[in-house]
């Protein structure tokens, strides 16, 4: 078969930011590779096992939505897939191989009237990459209604997240990255706001060809403003995933492990099938989607995730349909462009 391109090349180009080069012949030996592998295959095992922080359940699940359209088709299993912007939520280590600069912006049309929309921006510096994005989520208004069920005039409530992002290379074949944000979150006449962080690993092993990993522990913070007195805690999660793209078959696959504290153990699994050149197929799984089964019929479906991808010159488009079980499905768009 002849040698194909994976969409991340096609877009991003496949020599990293800051002049680094990669190539299938990495200059590490085989023990720090699998020292390495195992180290991080363990911290995730440790803390999986953490006990809770809270006994209160967290807030703001705005922090764990993922708009762009590829990674939700795809389950959301992102977290070892390198030359996206969509990275920048996922696993902000993977920044590090891009070497263009490029921008998406990621729209979506939530049930109940809810509409929610994300741009990036990545640009590449000598001795590493940067980013930023914004997310606003708008809940829609809603009828006020005191205790005696007596009308109080409309309200609203909206998200905000600003995020800033730096991701570099420490080897050819491990990168790191870090994320700081902050957010904001309106009912009515109350708001909340605060600060939190990720740190993330992004590793491109010899096994099995290539396998790559990301590791990485996601909106660690605090809350800086409380709604009236009390301070809700944050989904923090530590999150681990895996990837490789397929030797005789047009197919990457994708799988990741999140943990939230407090929750159960979410699984995510993706596929990406390269139909043409410039044309992918993607298939997702999150186990999240357990959550929102329901007594219809149609429950079945919760949690599964299709969609498609193309390119054109410097510009793609990305679609995904995920399935919230009875509830119904959602529809998000990504554009997006190099430059």
């Amino acid at each position: 078969m002849a040698e194909r391109l994976t969409r991340n090349e096609q877009v991003a180009g496949s020599i990293p930011a800051g002049g680094f080069k990669l190539t299938n012949a990495h200059v590490y030996s085989e023990g720090l590779m699998k020292k390495t592998f195992l180290f991080s295959l363990l911290f995730f095992l440790i803390c999986i096992n953490l006990k809770t922080l809270s006994a209160q359940t967290t807030g703001y699940a705005f922090l764990k939505r993922v708009l762009s359209a590829r990674a939700v088709a795809m389950g959301g299993a992102l977290h070892a897939i390198s030359n996206t912007p969509d990275a920048i939520r996922t696993n902000p280590a993977a920044l590090a191989g891009i070497t263009r600069r490029m921008g998406t912006f990621s729209y979506v049309n939530y049930i109940l009237d809810v509409n929610g929309g994300e741009g990036i921006y990545v640009h590449p510096l000598e001795n590493g990459n940067i980013a930023g994005s914004f997310f606003f989520q708008d809940y829609g208004s809603f009828d006020g209604r005191d205790e005696l069920n007596n009308s109080q005039g409309e309200f609203s409530a909206s998200s905000l997240i600003l995020n800033a992002t730096y991701a570099s290379q420490y080897k050819a074949a491990i990168w790191y990255g870090a994320s700081v944000r902050y957010f904001r979150s309106e009912i009515s006449s109350y708001n909340s706001d605060g600060f939190a962080f990720d740190a993330a690993l992004f590793y491109e092993s010899r096994l099995l060809n290539n396998l790559k990993f990301g590791l990485g522990i996601y909106n660690l913070g605090t809350v800086r403003t409380p709604y009236i007195e009390f301070k809700d805690d944050i989904p923090t999660s530590i999150e681990f995933g895996m990837s490789k793209v397929l030797a005789h078959l047009p197919l990457e696959w994708s799988l990741a492990l999140k943990k939230y504290f407090n929750e159960n153990l979410v699984v995510a699994l993706g596929g990406e099938f390269t139909l043409r050149k410039n044309v992918f197929f993607r298939l997702g799984y999150d186990s999240k989607g357990l959550d929102q089964k329901v007594t219809f019929g149609s429950n079945r479906l919760s949690g599964i995730s299709i969609g498609g991808g193309l390119i054109y010159k410097n510009y793609t488009i990305d679609y995904a349909l995920a399935s919230m079980g009875g509830v119904g499905s959602v529809n998000q768009f990504t554009m997006g462009m190099s430059f």
